[in-house]
């Protein structure tokens, strides 16, 4: 536990060094505050001027929120991770009780963790689009499980901060996934079946039924996000070695 202690604290120092990544914890709190109450005005007045009522969209919009989540939380933890091995620390942990392995889950574990938190909060104080408690639950879990995709992939494909910004940038690939699952037509939509993303606005689309079509989506983006993490982890490990 001191251990964990330890690297938490070299967490919060380094993230308040960086209003980069200061801004990346804040952001799902912004976002909760944005749809919260600032969505409610611009809904009337498109409702007023254009006949266009934005909550016909909620369960989009929302989709595009919370999977903003992990990508800012897995780009802050990428940018830790990235400092630590420019600056050998994954070596030096290697050789302390902690171990690099220890090192490694605890680095992907955090992203989990926080990722959990805030799309947690993001889904109960945004005041719309909210799924019953168990759908809540797996949607939660599954978008969590992003975050340390996101992380790991840094880790694996930049060489340094400077790479690692333009690599999240291509990350954000990702936000086009609920376009894709909502506009696309069926058949199409699931060459984007390899992103995360597109599971979960397809689960979210189904919690009204949460049938077995909800549970099917669920699965399979679980087992897309752990094939995706187990894939890029062991890159990473070799490439430390």
């Amino acid at each position: 536990m001191k251990k964990i202690a330890f690297l938490l604290q070299g967490d919060a120092k380094n993230i308040l060094r960086d209003p980069m990544l200061i801004m990346s914890i804040l952001s799902p709190i912004i976002l909760t505050l944005l749809i919260r109450y600032v969505l409610p005005p611009i809904q009337r007045i498109m409702l007023q001027r254009f006949d266009i009522d934005l909550y016909d969209y909620d369960i989009l919009i929302m989709s595009f929120a919370i999977i903003l989540c992990p990508l800012m939380i897995g780009m802050l933890t990428g940018f830790l991770l990235l400092d630590e091995r420019d600056e050998e620390l994954i070596s030096y942990f290697s050789i302390t009780p902690l171990t690099r392995n220890g090192y490694l889950l605890y680095r992907i574990s955090i992203p989990f963790c926080i990722t959990l938190c805030c799309s947690s909060l993001l889904l109960l104080g945004s005041g719309i689009a909210q799924p019953g408690f168990w759908p809540a639950v797996s949607i939660v879990i599954l978008t969590s499980l992003q975050a340390p995709i996101v992380t790991l992939f840094l880790g694996v494909f930049a060489a340094n901060k400077v790479e690692g910004l333009a690599l999240s940038k291509m990350a954000g690939i990702t936000v086009i996934a609920p376009v894709i699952a909502y506009f696309v037509p069926s058949q199409l939509q699931y060459i984007s079946g390899f992103l995360p993303a597109f599971w979960v606005t397809k689960a979210y689309m189904r919690t009204g039924n949460f049938d077995t079509v909800y549970w099917l989506y669920s699965m399979t983006g679980f087992v897309v996000c752990l094939l995706l993490t187990g894939t890029l982890y062991q890159r990473f490990r070799k490439q430390l070695t």
